[in-house]
Parts: structure tokens; sequence; C-alpha cells
């Protein structure tokens, strides 16, 4: 955790900062909570996850999956139907977390959203867990676009990032290395795909000439 970890009981500081309506920071709180931490959150969790704020809303059901904690599968499927968008993203992604393959009828569901920013989530999840070709043409389909959104390319950058060992997957680094044509230098989704492709594809050391 950051700063604060160890320093309180994680309750207490949420608590704190409900008090203090400081919405933000009870989601920091929540993004930066460890395993053990996220245990002793389970007693709050259901209120977190019907949280008025949607910033809490996401935060708790994206530590629901990242913990495993799969005693809130219900409560997770409530979130796939949110008000928010950015939360049932949230929550179908936690969904994957639990349930891994289980959890591709309700992806499948999700990669027909009207939504273009949940179906692209789906489509990435999908593709995570099958390699199928043709799951793999409709994400890119949207995803070259000339007028795709950035933030749908970040969304699927993101999910790539999180589940793969993408350097094992050169479709992926060629399809961000070919977004990069598109995109000004100083765009935020540049510098991001670029770091990755730093890792992706790390550079070939020279051997030094022996004197």
């Amino acid at each position: 955790m950051g700063k604060q970890s160890g320093s309180k009981d994680i309750r207490i500081r949420i608590q704190e900062a409900e008090m203090s309506k400081d919405r933000a920071l009870v989601s920091d709180i929540l993004d930066e909570a460890t395993k053990e931490e996220a245990n002793m959150l389970v007693p709050i969790i259901p209120d977190l996850l019907k949280h008025p704020d949607w910033l809490v809303r996401a935060s708790a059901v994206e530590r629901v999956g990242a913990s495993g904690l799969r005693q809130f599968e219900d409560l997770v499927r409530e979130r796939l139907k949110d008000r928010v968008i950015n939360v049932r993203a949230y929550a179908l992604m936690a969904y994957y977390d639990l349930l891994g393959k289980e959890s591709l009828p309700v992806i499948e569901e999700f990669c027909r959203a009207k939504n273009v920013g949940l179906r692209v989530t789906a489509l990435a999840l999908h593709y995570v867990e099958t390699h199928k070709e043709d799951v793999w043409k409709a994400l890119t389909r949207i995803l070259k676009r000339r007028n795709c959104y950035y933030m749908h390319r970040h969304i699927v950058l993101n999910v790539f990032e999180h589940y793969l060992d993408v350097s094992r997957h050169p479709e992926i680094v060629d399809l961000f290395q070919g977004m990069l044509r598109d995109l000004p230098r100083w765009h935020g989704l540049y510098k991001d795909i670029k770091q990755c492709l730093r890792v992706w594809r790390p550079p070939v050391k020279r051997k030094q000439k022996k004197k």
C-alpha cells in the first residue's frame, strides 16, 4: 500500500474519509488495499458496493475481484446493471477475476453491448480467455477506426497489460505499434503505449567489440 498502510485499521480510514466526504480518498484507500486488508473489509463490502458515489462503487467492485472475494459474486452481478457505465465495466472485469472461464456467457452478452466502452472491455476479456480469431477481428475492427475514441483504446491496453504477458502476443504488440501513427506525441495514450512497448519489445543490446 501507500504511505498510510499499517498506520490505522482500513475500516477506520474509510470511515474518516466518509465523515470528511472525501469520496476520492475512499476510492484511493480501496485501490491500495492489500489482500489482508480486503479481508478486513468483508463486513462493509456490501455497503461499499451500493455506495451512492459511483467512484467508490467502482473501486469496491474492483477490489472484490482483485482479492478473489467470491462470496460477493451475486453483488458483483448486480453491479453489472449499475446505472453508471464505468462501474459496469469494472464489475465485468471483477466478474472475470472471480469466475474465469465460467464468466464467458456473461462476457459474451457484453460483447454485443450498445455502449462501445463496455463492448471493447468484454471483447478484450474474451480474447484474454479464448484467443479466438473472430473475437480478435471484432475487437480490432473497432480499435482501428480512425474515429475510435481514445478511451476505448486505453481500456483495451489496460486489460491486456493487466491479464497477459503481452510480449508473448505479437499480434497485440503490432496492433498498438500501429496506433502510434494516428496519435499526437503529446497525448497520454501515445505515452502509455510507448511505455508499454518498451517493456513488450525491449531493445536488443549490441555486443561490445573486444578490444
